[in-house]
């Protein structure tokens, strides 16, 4: 039976193979260091929908292999639209069944979020109907802007105030401990960037 690697080179040696091109050994070995983390099903799904949809004769680079693994396993750019198109149709259903003043009770994170992003719950359940459109691709576009990054973007400035206020008014100091459970970052050496 084909160990792990063995799988993951011959699902890249069939991507360039299929493309006419050979890789090259030190190239090879970047791209199964960076396909560390995926499993060879994965690489093999990825490696089986490249081949199936690059519309271009060259070589397809390492992150087209990347976005087909991730499209595949639900987390790439088109998952995440689908998954917002999901969501407003979950939240028209619930302005039908709840109402303007009995706000559902349970709404994931990010569309909770979007929602409060444009106006409330009471604001979304006065949209008019012909700018229905309108607010879906809004409510879209702000959908996948935010999703995963509900809990951090609900801080928001408040949050950036207590932190300077715990400080106070000082600069935060790298592995400071913030509100929220928040710790200032190292890595980036970036002024401001917290971590969760």
């Amino acid at each position: 039976m084909a160990t792990e690697l063995e799988r993951k080179t011959t699902a890249v040696g069939a991507i360039a193979e299929n493309f006419g091109k050979e890789i090259s050994p030190g190239l090879l070995k970047i791209w199964l260091r960076l396909l560390a983390g995926y499993t060879p099903e994965q690489v093999e799904i990825g490696a089986v929908r490249v081949i199936e949809t690059y519309a271009y004769k060259t070589m397809p680079p390492y992150a087209v292999l990347r976005e087909a693994i991730e499209e595949a396993a639900g987390a790439g750019p088109q998952a995440a639209e689908l998954k917002a198109a999901a969501e407003w149709t979950c939240l028209q259903e619930s302005v039908a069944r709840c109402g303007r003043y009995a706000p559902p009770e349970h709404m994931h994170p990010t569309t909770a979020h979007v929602v409060g992003v444009m106006g409330g719950w009471q604001a979304v359940c006065a949209w008019e109907t012909r700018y229905l459109d309108l607010k879906r691709r809004e409510f879209v576009d702000l959908w996948t802007q935010a999703d995963g990054k509900a809990d951090v973007l609900a801080l928001g400035a408040a949050g950036v105030q207590r932190a300077i206020a715990q400080t106070r008014g000082g600069f935060v100091r790298v592995g400071m401990a913030l509100p929220g459970g928040l710790k200032a970052l190292s890595e980036t050496g970036k002024q401001g960037v917290l971590e969760s």
